[in-house]
């Protein structure tokens, strides 16, 4: 890994850290979903809000895709489903958030990175003892 992109990634893990100091204040977006830590409504990175929307299934327009991230609206949306698998999807579109907010877009394009990234810190945020 280049001194660039370890840099990136420190910033990026910067980000997530103070994204999960807010971690309990969030809540569901319409759609509940037992024994699955919540998803956030909204959030704020770079002093920008971002809007987060779970959509049931029957209203989901996407076929092939769980979730996506629109950076011009900075909105997320995610079907809902198995709350695992939304969950995951959850960290995989903040991920690309949060890169495409540092100007990594290149990097935000590279789904098995953004894809692992994301599993990292759905892990280390979900198994974190206080």
């Amino acid at each position: 890994m280049t001194d660039e992109i370890q840099t990136k990634v420190i910033q990026c893990l910067q980000l997530v850290a103070a994204l999960f100091l807010a971690y309990t204040t969030f809540g569901i977006y319409g759609v509940v979903m037992p024994k699955s830590p919540r998803i956030p409504r909204s959030f704020r990175l770079m002093a920008h809000q971002y809007e987060v929307k779970v959509i049931e299934e029957k209203y989901w327009k996407e076929n092939d895709a769980v979730g996506q991230f629109t950076p011009s609206a900075k909105l997320i949306e995610i079907r809902a489903g198995d709350a695992q698998i939304t969950e995951h999807t959850y960290y995989h579109e903040l991920t690309h958030a949060i890169l495409t907010a540092m100007g990594e877009t290149r990097l935000s394009q590279k789904e098995s990175f953004v894809d692992m990234f994301a599993g990292l810190i759905q892990q280390a945020i979900t198994s974190a003892k206080y």
